[in-house]
């Protein structure tokens, strides 16, 4: 499995530091096996680690909710979580899923392809991001909020 540019370059992605450490660790001890540990990797080590304040609030980061459009379908809305957290019932990915580990870090307007499983190459693109807890911590409580919108009218605007 992989992460690849659609067009152009690789999306510029954020990471707060104790994320960081949290997911390098998480990332490193699967890593190896061709799969999302190894995407996840590949991605912390392309990632601009910042403080966590200095995150702005329309970024992925763990525990936040984000919507997003894979290969230009409906919207799903999901959270990204550890994955002891992980519950696809209760719209928890795991972030050592293709799609956990392709949404980390992105924003708004940013897509992303990736290979799925199966071998697919597939396409995803954030929607929104709505404010969670901001933290390592799993068992923290998210409240939502929007933030910053992606503006696009769809197919239905031409």
């Amino acid at each position: 499995m992989s992460l690849f540019v659609l067009s152009g370059k690789m999306p510029e992605i954020f990471v707060p530091h104790d994320d960081f450490d949290v997911l390098m660790k998480l990332a490193s001890a699967g890593a190896g096996d061709d799969g999302p540990a190894d995407d996840l990797l590949s991605e912390l080590e392309r990632a601009t680690v910042t403080e966590d304040t200095s995150i702005p609030a329309n970024v992925v980061r763990m525990g936040s909710t984000v919507s997003y459009s894979l290969d230009g379908a409906q919207p799903k809305t999901v959270k990204l979580v550890y994955p002891a957290d992980a519950d696809i019932s209760s719209g928890a990915i795991s972030v050592l899923t293709p799609i956990g580990a392709a949404l980390l870090g992105l924003k708004p307007g940013q897509t992303i392809g990736f290979e799925a499983r199966d071998g697919s190459e597939r396409e995803i693109r954030v929607i929104a991001v709505f404010a969670g807890n901001g933290s390592a911590k799993p068992e923290a409580t998210a409240h939502a909020a929007v933030v910053e919108p992606f503006d696009d009218p769809g197919p239905s605007a031409a």
